[in-house]
């Protein structure tokens, strides 16, 4: 269950009336690591599975026949090298000026979208970025989708440790409908990751490009 309803009151003016309405779940749950230690969440209760994985996989804990084979997925993989502009927005229209349900019924919920082969393959909301994040690694991992030949698109900020993750993970390149902070352009520049923000309707920036080059046509 993602939302839940709930009784408020809503202030319009002077005045206030009574109404249903709808907030967005948050559920905590700990992770065990095959070292004996946990890692803590709280997040949306959905895409469990993949949050799991993902955060197994980021720790360096292989302990799962789905990390395994993914290990040796990525062994083969290639490196993603291009991607158009063209596809960028139309990625950005379909994900982000369509938002997701959770958004739409709460405004308490951020999406990311695993881009494979220049199609969305997933979208996936939670209340956190870096969740949303997680949970689209865990499916490429479920999916046996290799990472280095996929790139992200956020609707949240990109971070400093946002961006990190997303290296962890074997991204060369992330896309944001929001803002990027300094420490992220100068981890960018470091690492030669592709990293693009304020996307929307046709116009953004490129903070940096890296291994994977942008084209225009």
């Amino acid at each position: 269950m993602e939302k839940e309803k709930i009784v408020i009151h809503r202030i319009h003016g002077n005045t206030t009336f009574e109404k249903n309405d709808e907030v967005a779940v948050e559920q905590q749950i700990s992770i065990p690591l095959s070292d004996g230690t946990e890692i803590p969440v709280t997040c949306t209760p959905t895409n469990l599975e993949e949050m799991i994985l993902a955060r197994k996989f980021l720790a360096g804990d292989f302990c799962t026949k789905e990390l395994i084979q993914y290990q040796r997925t990525m062994q083969d993989a290639k490196r993603l090298k291009k991607v158009c502009l063209q596809e960028i927005f139309e990625i950005a229209r379909d994900s982000f000026e369509n938002p997701g349900p959770l958004f739409v019924e709460t405004g308490c919920a951020h999406s990311c979208a695993l881009i494979y082969q220049g199609k969305a393959v997933c979208c996936i909301e939670d209340i956190g970025r870096h969740n949303a994040l997680d949970k689209i690694i865990g499916y490429a991992i479920l999916h046996q989708i290799p990472m280095s030949e996929c790139y992200v698109f956020t609707s949240g900020r990109i971070s400093g440790d946002y961006l990190q993750k997303v290296i962890n993970a074997g991204f060369s390149m992330v896309v944001s409908r929001a803002a990027v902070t300094d420490r992220a352009v100068k981890l960018a520049k470091q690492r030669h990751v592709t990293m693009l923000g304020f996307i929307r309707k046709n116009t953004g920036n490129i903070y940096h490009e890296g291994a994977v080059k942008i084209c225009q046509i």
